[in-house]
């Protein structure tokens, strides 16, 4: 109920933060770019609230492929100042390939998994997942990814175990950084060439990350901060787009074309104080 309650509200103020930045866009010229949208789950069961259900998920699909292209995540730095949606998906559920990948493959939309190593083809759930539902969180095995990377699907690394960066020494880092690679490298003799940290807001990515990223082989590496992809971010804070459970069509569209880049705020303190005192206020109705 708490949680239901929770997505109602969060769509009544992402709606009407919608209405107020179309009258914005109004008056500013709409700017051209790539946005990359990040998805977690894809599950009819799991109650998250970053958790898409498969007719909602397919119903955004349908809705974007009508206005935009997508492209792969791969051809990325030669699209930055074309129109477009990227897609992806962060930690490796198992639901990923159960839900979204026939439908994507079906309709011939590319799309790059980033996956929680340590975890994969093991019964283990995610920190945040062990007090929930086992059968609805887990995450895919080796076989699944292998199935999904020879019909196309890419793959990076959102590290080993899911931890957040800022907290690591720099040798833990490194560790998260390469043995995450040379596993997937492993699994599917492919090279590993994009990385999305965990976490993912500013002040989860300390300033030395970027070297060992470099110095490890990876190309890009992308962000949860809000916002569509520049130049000045790039090739290692990278910014997307994040869907979660209280999205409908129209938020979601009001976030790919900028209606809702008020949603840039959770990066700076006050806006974080705002989010913390929202989510508080739900915990106890």
């Amino acid at each position: 109920m708490k949680y239901q309650l929770k997505t109602y509200l969060k769509r009544l103020m992402l709606t009407t933060f919608a209405c107020l930045g179309y009258l914005l866009l109004l008056h500013r010229k709409k700017e051209r770019g790539i946005r990359i949208i990040f998805y977690h789950s894809i599950n009819p069961a799991r109650e998250h609230e970053v958790n898409v259900s498969p007719g909602n998920f397919y119903l955004q699909m349908r809705a974007l492929q009508k206005n935009y292209r997508f492209y792969p995540l791969q051809a990325l730095p030669e699209i930055v100042d074309k129109e477009g949606i990227i897609v992806t998906f962060d930690d490796g559920y198992r639901d990923n390939y159960l839900y979204a990948f026939p439908y994507l493959f079906r309709h011939k939309i590319p799309f790059t998994i980033f996956l929680t190593v340590s975890y994969i083809g093991t019964p283990h759930l995610l920190p945040h997942d062990r007090e929930s539902d086992p059968e609805v969180n887990r995450l895919l095995s080796w076989e699944e990814v292998k199935e999904m990377a020879d019909k196309g699907v890419e793959f990076g690394s959102h590290g080993l175990k899911h931890l957040r960066f800022s907290r690591l020494s720099r040798e833990e880092m490194q560790a998260e950084i390469s043995l995450s690679k040379e596993t997937i490298e492993k699994h599917l003799t492919t090279p590993v060439k994009y990385f999305a940290y965990p976490y993912g807001k500013h002040e989860d990515i300390p300033q030395e990350t970027e070297e060992i990223l470099r110095d490890n082989g990876y190309l890009m590496a992308f962000t949860a901060q809000h916002g569509k992809v520049s130049r000045e971010d790039f090739p290692f804070s990278i910014k997307r787009i994040g869907v979660e459970a209280s999205d409908t069509l129209f938020t979601l569209k009001a976030k790919i074309n900028g209606a809702l880049d008020l949603l840039a705020l959770k990066e700076v303190k006050a806006g974080r104080i705002l989010l913390k005192t929202f989510n508080r206020l739900l915990r106890v109705a």
